[in-house]
């Protein structure tokens, strides 16, 4: 499917956030998946997942979620000294009126199905996903790829819970992907979630790739798993297609 893309500013709460937006050039309107990016910005990588989703028939968007700091921050994926504390600095109220803006930004387009809302992220971005799954009713359906953060053992004022104990406020579909030999989270936060998941009743799909560590999906770092992406980006496209096409 043809596309075309842009970057728009909105109005958020801490100043201008921009937003890389990808959609099919015609048609409509088409359901809505929101991309959240790594601890390292709207690179190119995200900027090309949010593309993908665009050819299949969605009106893809990635939110700045660095704007506060300064606008389009991209950290390159070796320098993690410099990506650290931009990730450590951000605050879960903040985000979460962040993609309150973002959410509102993509109902209000004329091309979009104001009601059949998606969410996706990698590493931050995964528990930004999640975060957002359980707390805004708008979104229908998530895929969280290794989230990092999602349980977290120490909170602070930037993060007073930890993200798995919203659980229970989770009503939309989830699908989880995560490396056999990640620690960030290891496999064993994995299956705690997963079996919280099956006793509060919740609709989700957990996988754990063999051979795979964190950012397998991310072609432009070298944990990057060819083989699990692969079937990573299959089953994303198979759980969107069920929950937000239908």
């Amino acid at each position: 499917m043809e596309i075309k893309s842009r970057t728009q500013n909105l109005a958020a709460d801490g100043g201008i956030m921009p937003t890389y937006v990808a959609e099919p050039t015609s048609g409509g309107p088409y359901p809505i998946v929101i991309v959240f990016m790594e601890a390292f910005g709207v690179s190119g990588h995200i900027k090309n997942v949010t593309n993908r989703f665009a050819s299949d028939g969605y009106v893809a968007i990635a939110p700045d979620l660095y704007y506060r700091n300064e606008p389009n921050i991209v950290v390159d994926y070796t320098d993690i000294q410099k990506a650290m504390p931009l990730l450590r600095g951000m605050y879960d109220a903040q985000t979460h009126a962040d993609t309150r803006t973002a959410i509102n930004f993509a109902k209000d387009l004329t091309n979009t199905r104001a009601d059949s809302i998606g969410c996706t992220g990698y590493c931050m971005g995964g528990t930004i996903s999640w975060m957002t799954a359980c707390l805004n009713r708008d979104i229908k359906a998530a895929a969280i790829y290794y989230p990092g953060g999602i349980i977290t053992r120490e909170t602070s004022v930037h993060r007073p819970a930890s993200p798995h104990a919203y659980a229970e406020l989770l009503t939309a579909p989830v699908l989880g992907l995560f490396g056999e030999d990640d620690q960030s989270p290891p496999p064993a936060d994995v299956k705690e979630i997963d079996a919280e998941l099956t006793k509060l009743g919740k609709t989700h799909d957990f996988h754990i790739y063999k051979g795979a560590g964190h950012g397998f999906s991310c072609n432009e770092r070298a944990s990057f798993h060819q083989s699990s992406s692969d079937d990573a980006w299959s089953r994303t496209l198979a759980w969107f297609e069920k929950y937000l096409k239908s």
